[in-house]
């Protein structure tokens, strides 16, 4: 969570993605002369939405048509746009609502993000609800990670992620299905097109997906306007790139770079069923540090700091992280919903950490040095965390609201897998393995993680102990010397503590320094409670870097207080390191 850089590396804000949902085959059966022939299966309800730029000067919008059944009574309740990842009340961004049927009336719903049609009378069968509205533009000082995900339509370009822009029957849940369309008119003949669904296809492009859920156009991403829309195939299904924005990465390199990790993770979960899949990436504001995005139905959003390379270990993680989520947790099983969601992250975060490191080992874009380096920052900032030891509940209560909150079930998660891995190899067995034949397009609405418990308890004995004790209770979990296994040994080794000094979230929030820790570094460099900051930057957790930091004096001038922050005594924290011999060890050659 950008503040103002996005979580390093381990987190980027992919919690926010929801488990993909897949098309639903419908089927008949046709039976013999001794049984009657099943009945062919009733068509499923049609959702229609059709998207049209409006121009008022630069100032423009989106006007949405929306069609879409009602209910068998005489009152529909609709959703709009409200809560997706750190944005909250998107439905500010929706003017002008308004019913294109004679008779029905619109009024105030049980929820501020809630309308209800009054149609007084039934509505005839496949006769659809008609509404129209506007999606505005979220105003912004700056582009964040926290306002990447609301509508951002500015001169020559767009980028919308579903949730803040489609409303939707509030009477159909995830698991009724529809035949949807998504239809895109008068788009300018020199801009981009591209989303979840599709490319452009002309001035009117239409996207048509038969027997789907209805989530799915809120699960998307959707970008136009000066994105450079670049094409590469794995296996000969298409692979798009959207990209905008100048960075220090060529274009090309960006490609390439992506289609070996995407390409490894198909080849390691032996899938290769996708219609297609779309990466895009925008510049946020940010001069350094600042990275993330989120998983979306065939699709990855992005955005980078001005520093951001192609050729960095950020750039694997991210592309790795988050197109992982393609199988981590959607093929697994499903996760719970609501306020219970964040309980299920240590695995759905977690463990997608644990695969997205090891993967870029086996498909030889990480040597084990490289490797060893991100477990023990993973690990110092594990054991360095105040949230280290909050249980689950707490942990998923404060996802968004602390940072080190935010962080543990990526920490925590990874930590379990290494040791469940561990353990399983003792047996001559993975957890790369098992997680591979847990893959499924039908779990039958099963938890991803009662799933995953159930097939380690045979290989394993106390799986549920350890989950009772370091997910749900929070212990610190243990690190054992094979948690890496024989590529690498443990030692205790001092290692620099990272300590901001102040309040980062408050002074940033008031633009006022904040909580300062006397005696720490931020405090020997000048700072000092009450200071009006003119500029911020800082890598939390990151003991490599500098805060770059700009001070109002006493005369209103500018005054930069750099600092490294670092606490003045280290402690010593189990780290690993690649072993003598590793490369020609054959234990340690068929470990990853």
């Amino acid at each position: 969570m950008q503040l103002p850089r996005s979580r390093p590396a381990l987190a980027t804000l992919c919690a926010v993605f929801i488990a993909a949902l897949l098309p639903l085959a419908a089927s008949g059966q046709s039976g013999t002369s001794k049984a009657a022939a099943a009945k062919p299966a009733a068509p499923s309800p049609k959702v229609h939405f059709i998207l049209t730029p409006r121009w008022q000067g630069e100032a423009w919008h989106f006007l949405v048509e929306a069609r879409f059944p009602a209910t068998t009574g005489t009152e529909t309740a609709i959703d709009l746009p409200d809560e997706f990842g750190p944005a909250r009340n998107m439905h500010a961004n929706i003017r002008n609502l308004e019913s294109l049927d004679p008779g029905v009336t619109i009024k105030e719903g049980a929820k501020p993000a809630q309308r209800v049609l009054a149609h007084k009378a039934k509505r005839p069968p496949g006769q659809p609800l008609r509404l129209r509205y506007e999606v505005h533009n979220k105003q912004r000082d700056k582009l964040s990670h926290e306002s990447f995900y609301d509508p951002i339509l500015e001169p020559g370009w767009f980028h919308l992620v579903g949730h803040g822009v489609f409303v939707q029957p509030a009477h159909f849940t995830e698991k009724d299905s529809v035949d949807l369309t998504i239809e895109w008119r008068n788009i300018p003949d020199d801009w981009s097109l591209a989303g979840s669904h599709g490319i452009k296809a002309g001035a009117t492009t239409v996207w048509n997906q038969r027997n789907v859920a209805l989530q799915l156009a809120r699960h998307a991403i959707y970008v136009g306007g000066d994105f450079r829309l670049h094409k590469t195939e794995i296996r000969g299904r298409p692979l798009y790139i959207a990209v905008r924005g100048e960075r220090k990465f060529k274009d090309e390199d960006f490609v390439a770079a992506t289609q070996k990790v995407v390409a490894a993770h198909r080849e390691f979960w032996g899938d290769f069923d996708f219609p297609h899949f779309l990466i895009t990436h925008v510049a946020n504001s940010y001069d350094s540090g600042s990275y993330g995005g989120t998983a979306l139905h065939h699709a990855f959003a992005m955005h980078t700091a001005a520093d951001f390379t192609v050729a960095s270990a950020a750039f694997d993680f991210l592309i790795g992280h988050e197109h992982l989520h393609t199988w981590v947790p959607s093929r697994i099983g499903i996760r719970p919903k609501g306020a219970d969601e964040g309980l299920s992250y240590w695995f759905s975060e977690g463990f997608t950490n644990y695969l997205t490191h090891r993967l870029l080992v086996k498909s030889g874009l990480w040597s084990r040095e490289r490797y060893a380096e991100a477990i023990n920052k993973l690990i110092q900032r594990y054991l360095a965390s105040p949230a280290r030891n909050f249980d689950n509940r707490t942990t998923a209560d404060n996802f968004w609201k602390r940072r080190d909150a935010g962080d543990m079930p990526y920490q925590r998660g990874e930590l379990v897998a290494l040791r469940w891995n561990a353990a399983l190899a003792a047996q001559g067995e993975s957890l790369d393995s098992l997680l591979k034949k847990l893959q499924t397009r039908d779990a039958n609405g099963e938890m991803a993680t009662d799933r995953l418990i159930r097939a380690l308890k045979p290989h394993l004995a106390g799986v549920e102990q350890d989950v009772a004790r370091f997910v749900d209770r929070g212990e610190t979990v243990e690190l054992g010397g094979d948690l890496l296994g024989p590529c690498y040994e443990k030692r205790n080794v001092p290692v620099p503590q990272y300590e901001a000094g102040f309040n980062v979230n408050e002074t940033i929030k008031n633009r006022m320094i904040t909580g300062i820790v006397e005696g720490s570094a931020a405090w020997r460099a000048g700072l000092r409670n009450g200071m009006k900051t003119r500029s911020l930057s800082i890598r939390q957790d990151d003991v490599d870097n500098d805060v770059k930091i700009s001070v109002e004096d006493a005369d209103g001038q500018a005054k930069k207080m750099d600092y490294r922050p670092v606490k003045e005594v280290a402690g010593l924290v189990p780290q690993y390191f690649v072993k003598a011999g590793a490369d020609t060890d054959k234990a340690c050659m068929t470990w990853f």
